[in-house]
């Protein structure tokens, strides 16, 4: 995980502020958001983290947001299969997802376990 991937990372979830070449993390009253090139790629909501790729699907914000997922302890990331964007478990598991809409943690949470527990 590169170093300022590391840094926005603990920032955001620490609720502190970061600033630092094409990466932000913004503070408001009741939000915290994960910025890429003044675009929002993930943001707390409640409990919930919600992200998006916000259209560009690039190996900068695969690289953010992965190391997201690696902070908080998720045994998936995001890869790019055949020129799609992919949620990947490290067993295999295959989900698409669009790159343009924000996807909840607690829903692909919830696929991932379903395809474990072999309902999907």
């Amino acid at each position: 995980m590169r170093n300022i991937t590391e840094n926005a990372v603990n920032a955001f979830m620490t609720n502190d502020k970061f600033n630092k070449q094409n990466t932000k993390v913004v503070l408001f009253k009741d939000d915290v958001e994960l910025k890429l090139h003044g675009h929002t790629i993930a943001y707390k909501d409640g409990a919930d983290i919600k992200i998006s790729f916000c259209g560009y699907p690039t190996n900068t914000t695969k690289e953010r947001l992965n190391g997201l997922l690696a902070r908080i302890g998720k045994d998936y990331r995001f890869v790019t299969r055949n020129y799609d964007l992919h949620v990947a478990g490290f067993d295999g598991w295959l989900m698409p997802i669009d790159d343009d809409k924000y996807l909840s943690l607690n829903s692909i949470d919830e696929d991932y376990q379903s395809y474990k527990n072999g309902l999907i």
